[in-house]
C-alpha cells in the first residue's frame, strides 16, 4: 500500500503514539508567572473571605451582647439582690445551729402550695458565694420537695427534650430532667443560676 502524507510526518506519529502508549511523554512546563497569578488569586480569594466571615463573626458578638445588655437592664436590679438575698440566707444557716423554730400561724396546707425556691447543698459549700454558685450547679429537687409541695405537674420528667430554655414554649422551663414544662414548685435555684449565668458570670467577673 502506498503511505499517505510525508514520510517524516507519518514517522513523527508513530513516535509520538509509542510514546503516549509508554508513559515516555513529558509534558511542557507552565510559565512561572502563571503559578505566581494562582498564588496572588488564592492569596486574595483568603483575605477577602476572612474579612467577610470576622463581619459576620463581629455582627453575631454585638447582637449578642445587645440582648445581654438588655438583659441586665431589665433583670439585674431583679435578681442580683435576690441571689444576693439568698446566698446571705445559705451562709446564715450554715453556721452554728440555734435551735428549732417553729413560725406561729402557718398553714401546712397553704405551705404545700405557695410559691419557694429551694437549694440544696453541702455543708462545705456554703463558706463563700463563690462555693455556693459552683455548688448550685448541681443541686436538684428531692424526696423532700416532692413529700412537702405540690407540684403543677405530676410527670415533671415527661414531655418535650430540651437544652435550653429558649427551645420551650413560653411560660415553661428546661428544667433538672432537660425536659420543657412549668416552672416546678419549689423552684430550683439552679435553674436561676443556669438560666442567667450570662448575665450572673459577667457580673461576678465585673465584681473581681
Amino acid at each position: 500500500m502506498r503511505e499517505r502524507g510525508l514520510p517524516s510526518i507519518n514517522q513523527a506519529r508513530a513516535e509520538r503514539r509509542r510514546a503516549l502508549i509508554y508513559g515516555r511523554v513529558v509534558l511542557r512546563a507552565m510559565p512561572p508567572h502563571f503559578w505566581l497569578w494562582v498564588v496572588i488569586g488564592v492569596a486574595a480569594f483568603g483575605v477577602i473571605y476572612w474579612r467577610v466571615a470576622q463581619g459576620r463573626l463581629e455582627g453575631r458578638k454585638s447582637a449578642v451582647m445587645a440582648k445581654q445588655r438588655a438583659i441586665a437592664v431589665a433583670l439585674g436590679p431583679k435578681i442580683q439582690p435576690f441571689r444576693e438575698q439568698v446566698e446571705g440566707w445559705v451562709r446564715e444557716l450554715s453556721a452554728e445551729f440555734p435551735g428549732e423554730f417553729v413560725a406561729t400561724g402557718v398553714s401546712l396546707s397553704e405551705l404545700r402550695e405557695a410559691p419557694g425556691v429551694y437549694l440544696r447543698l453541702r455543708l462545705e459549700n456554703t463558706k463563700t458565694p463563690k462555693q455556693i454558685r459552683k455548688a448550685a450547679q448541681g443541686s436538684l429537687l428531692d424526696g423532700f420537695t416532692s413529700c412537702l409541695f405540690v407540684r403543677p405537674s405530676a410527670q415533671p420528667a415527661e414531655g418535650v427534650t430540651c437544652r435550653l430554655t429558649s427551645e420551650c414554649q413560653p411560660g415553661q422551663l428546661c428544667n433538672e430532667w432537660n425536659v420543657c414544662g412549668p416552672p416546678p414548685r419549689p423552684y430550683n435555684m439552679r435553674l436561676a443560676y443556669r438560666a442567667l449565668r450570662c448575665l450572673l458570670y459577667t457580673s461576678d467577673a465585673a465584681d473581681e
